[in-house]
């Protein structure tokens, strides 16, 4: 299986997600049932039906199967439920372990041939910068920090593709605003003089009329919670991080959900001199 395979793949796993959810929602609604009266019924939380609903997640089978029963669905279709989501499962399986495969290098170049297809990308990190702004430095200390035991030529290679993504910040037709918060400044990977480069090349970034970079105002309360790192694409698609791996959204209600999201979020971020300054002040530590 090669990265394009992967990508059909994951394709239709989102796709048969959105359909067992649809059936799913639809057998609730014939029964005039509630989010909560299902979720207290099956012993799950309302939130985790309303992700199966939309196809959001992965479905484990188990949950299905207490899903049919509380529902009162017939075992024969219940059944069949039960194994279209043994049958997501096992393909959601067979992505993680082709990207396990392709290894860190691979999941760049995946990013690299993706980003090509889009002209704004609206993106919220915490707790490490976008891969746009990074130094191989920091990219190098990040990856040895996050990945278990990962090797020096796999490191290096993903170092490689990451610089080579990063051209598309130079292309004026592209359009980047990117978020994150004063703590992700003071992150740091490597020793201080790596955050130092790091530093000053995100400030210079910062002067390219494409590239609006700010952090969040942490300092009055939040309009939307902060669940995860976000990225949207022209508004048609949205990469969510999870903790193993992305869940990829272009369900337009879902877009558009994430998209005011970032835009409460943008409304509660520093100006451009604010933002500046955190970035001094961190430097003045460094240096």
């Amino acid at each position: 299986m090669n990265v394009k395979s992967s990508d059909l793949l994951e394709s239709e796993v989102r796709r048969r997600r959105m359909i067992l959810g649809s059936l799913l929602r639809d057998q609730r609604l014939d029964r005039r049932m509630s989010g909560e009266e299902l979720a207290e019924r099956a012993e799950l939380s309302q939130p985790k039906i309303s992700r199966l609903e939309t196809g959001r997640v992965t479905p484990n089978p188990r949950d299905v199967k207490k899903i049919a029963t509380a529902l009162g669905i017939k075992s024969d279709q219940s059944r069949k439920l039960v194994a279209e989501a043994e049958e997501i499962a096992d393909l959601t399986r067979n992505i993680r372990r082709e990207r396990a495969r392709v290894g860190l290098a691979g999941l760049q170049r995946e990013h690299l041939e993706t980003e090509i297809h889009y002209g704004s990308f609206h993106d919220f990190s915490m707790g490490v910068l976008p891969a746009w702004v990074q130094t191989p430095d920091y990219t190098r200390s990040m990856l040895r920090s996050l990945i278990p035991s990962p090797t020096d030529a796999d490191v290096e290679q993903a170092v490689a593709k990451r610089v080579e993504r990063q051209a598309i910040l130079r292309d004026p037709a592209r359009h980047f605003i990117l978020l994150t918060t004063p703590d992700t400044l003071r992150t740091r990977f490597g020793d201080a003089q790596e955050m130092f480069v790091q530093l000053v090349h995100l400030r210079s970034l910062m002067r390219l009329p494409n590239v609006t970079i700010r952090a969040i105002d942490l300092t009055h309360p939040l309009p939307t919670p902060i669940l995860s790192n976000f990225t949207l694409y022209d508004d048609v698609s949205v990469e969510v991080e999870l903790l193993h791996t992305e869940l990829f959204i272009s369900e337009p209600v879902e877009v558009a959900a994430y998209r005011a999201r970032f835009e409460a979020l943008v409304g509660s971020a520093l100006g451009e001199v604010d933002t500046t300054a955190l970035i001094e002040a961190e430097l003045a530590l460094l240096g």
